[in-house]
């Protein structure tokens, strides 16, 4: 009897055992595989996983090459079935999927099995641990030349159009949601959409939408929400122009640009285009990439300056504006961008081309005929672009100042390299070179000479091929100035301020925002005025300003010295001794100025006799008071 029941239980073990035996579940999708196949032309290739549930099993990875016969579903499903990666053969108890035709195609194949349509985040896991864990080995250094796809002219070229873009930094005034179209017909972009970023001060440059669809699912999916780490969904492929510090960049990215010499607007202004696809994965760059990025930023440039005060207002006419490369690549941009079936094009021929001056007088140069500065090409082969971006770019000051500031810093650390301490020197004509930098940046490598020449010119010579245009124009208007003692005429705050030269006595209206804040009529400075496709920009000036008889002792001192009672020829203020000895007087007066202040004021009278201070000493008599209340009150 004790067998029996002995017998009984353990059938009812062994029955349980059977019981807990998992349920099968295989978790099946085709997805995009989280790395791209680099011959040739880059592409995400397909993939289709089986993954067994619970115990978190592959059972089959397919690596879909589309230069090959079609792999079907269900095919993939009887093979996994049959030569599992893990185990015997065997057959799953039911399926999940998350597309419903292939839900219908694997129902056919396998009907017997339960087929369920439902997300499938363990294949979505699965990938990214396949991204996270690939091999060192497989991963490709990050290269502006993107393993040989890209040509070195063409990054060139990206480092110059990024320089201009950086220099206008269209991010203080625009929004990134006042978006405009960008077409690119010879490229295939058209009604692309693009976003200026920026306006905190962090992540500046433009990114690129395939539309202006894309760009509203991508802030309906990104704006306001906490992404989460790993792939996300952001509706849509983007593609940017960042502005990173050189030492965030790749190392090798960094090495290439120091090594070939590519031009960048600051340490915080290298240039890097990236191509994401729509689960934020970067994709290998194309040629075509960089000439889309590279039209973009000169083109939005042109744009820019021109149109900066449509950023600002809450209404305007649209505006349609094309604009052509010396390759004759058009390139169009509308604003705001459903404005493009309003407006036709404008014609680039009255807008954009510049007219050009010829020997009978002066007339527009035809886009086909031969360019006017000789050099037997076409004009929209040669000189066309150039023209365009500068012709806009050169006109407004506050552009000119932050390129002047650029080039400044990038010559006084070539000085610094090149020269050494035969450079620094420079500093002794300073009482305090870093309260002067304002001038002494600009004197140090436009005035001082190193070697016979001004480092201005050293930097030429040795840069001329990596310099744009615009900063040519530029270096060659700052070689023509001169250091001179500038009073105050008129002052009209926020905008211009009119100067007189004391010594060439040459009178200039200078558009400068800031010093027209602080300046005062008769006010002296010590300053360098440039004069710049007709326009007159102050570009370096004494810290100190003087009140006008301490600016007109100077003034009397260096014509003394030039021997010149009457107007000074501005040849003789280029001299770089006679900017030396300048720059000594001025500090002198400065120091002369301050020490007066510094003691106190001697009183005396009209016969000059110091005056005696005396002080006073009355007696009052308690018993007088009513009386004085009384007379007091009678007052």
């Amino acid at each position: 009897m004790a067998r029996r029941k002995k017998s009984k239980k353990k059938r009812e073990s062994g029955g349980n055992r059977r019981l807990k035996i998992a349920t099968r579940e295989w978790v099946g999708g085709k997805l995009i595989a989280p790395f791209f196949i680099t011959e040739e032309k880059p592409y995400r290739p397909e993939m289709i996983l089986w993954l067994e549930l619970p115990e978190d099993l592959v059972i089959s990875t397919i690596l879909i090459d589309p230069t090959a016969p079609p792999v079907s579903f269900h095919d993939s499903l009887i093979s996994a079935m049959r030569s599992p990666m893990v185990g015997p053969a065997r057959q799953p108890d039911h399926i999940r999927v998350a597309d419903t035709q292939l839900a219908a195609e694997l129902q056919k194949a396998v009907p017997n099995i339960e087929i369920q349509v439902a997300p499938t985040p363990e294949l979505d896991r699965l990938l990214q641990h396949m991204a996270e864990t690939m091999p060192a080995g497989n991963k490709i250094e990050p290269s502006y030349f993107e393993g040989g796809r890209v040509p070195a002219a063409e990054v060139k070229s990206l480092f110059h159009s990024a320089e201009l873009l950086y220099g206008v930094a269209p991010w203080q005034v625009a929004h990134d949601n006042q978006v405009l179209r960008m077409d690119i017909p010879t490229l295939g972009v058209e009604g692309a959409c693009v976003s200026i970023i920026g306006e905190l001060g962090e992540s500046l440059g433009i990114i690129i939408f395939p539309s202006l669809s894309a760009f509203e699912v991508f802030i309906q999916t990104t704006k306001g929400k906490d992404l989460p780490a790993g792939p996300i969904d952001v509706g849509t492929t983007t593609l940017s122009l960042n502005f990173e510090r050189g030492a965030d960049l790749p190392s090798c990215m960094h090495r290439e640009a120091m090594e070939n010499g590519w031009p960048v607007a600051g340490p915080n202004a290298y240039p890097w285009v990236q191509h994401r696809g729509q689960d934020g994965m970067l994709s290998p760059l194309t040629k075509r990439d960089i000439r889309v990025v590279s039209a973009c930023a000169t083109s939005l440039t042109a744009f820019f300056l021109k149109h900066r005060d449509l950023f600002t207002k809450d209404s305007f006419n649209p505006v349609c504006e094309s604009y052509f490369d010396e390759n004759d690549m058009e390139l169009r941009f509308t604003l705001p961008y459903q404005a493009d079936r309003l407006l036709p094009a404008n014609d680039p021929s009255q807008s954009h081309v510049p007219s050009k001056t010829v020997s009978q007088g002066q007339r527009k140069v035809g886009r086909n005929a031969l360019c006017p500065c000789g050099s037997g090409k076409k004009y929209k082969k040669c000189c066309l672009g150039k023209e365009q971006v500068a012709s806009v770019v050169t006109s407004t000051p506050s552009t000119i100042h932050n390129i002047d500031r650029r080039i400044v810093d990038q010559m006084m650390h070539f000085a610094a390299q090149r020269f050494g301490d035969s450079w620094r020197r420079v500093a002794k004509d300073f009482i305090n070179p870093e309260a002067a930098y304002q001038l002494f940046g600009p004197w140090s490598v436009y005035h001082f000479t190193v070697e016979g020449k001004p480092v201005c010119q050293w930097f030429i010579d040795d840069h001329r091929r990596s310099l744009s245009p615009v900063e040519l124009k530029l270096l060659e208007a700052q070689q023509a100035a001169w250091l001179s003692v500038l009073e105050v005429q008129s002052v009209e705050p926020g905008h211009s301020v009119t100067f007189k030269d004391l010594l060439t006595d040459q009178e200039r209206t200078v558009i400068e925002v800031a010093a027209s804040k602080i300046l005062v009529q008769r006010d002296a400075i010590l300053g360098r005025i440039v004069d710049h496709q007709g326009e007159s920009i102050l570009c370096g000036c004494h810290h100190r300003p003087l009140p006008p008889l301490d600016a007109a002792e100077v003034v009397r001192r260096i014509r003394g010295r030039l021997r010149r009672k009457r107007a000074v020829p501005s040849s003789r203020l280029r001299d770089e001794k006679i900017g030396r000895y300048l720059i000594a007087r001025w500090e002198e007066a400065v120091d002369d100025f301050d020490f007066r202040r510094s003691v106190p004021p001697k009183l005396c009278n009209t016969d000059g006799e110091e005056l005696l201070i005396t002080v006073d000493h009355f007696e009052f008599d308690p018993a007088d008071r009513g009386k004085l209340v009384k007379n007091l009150t009678a007052i």
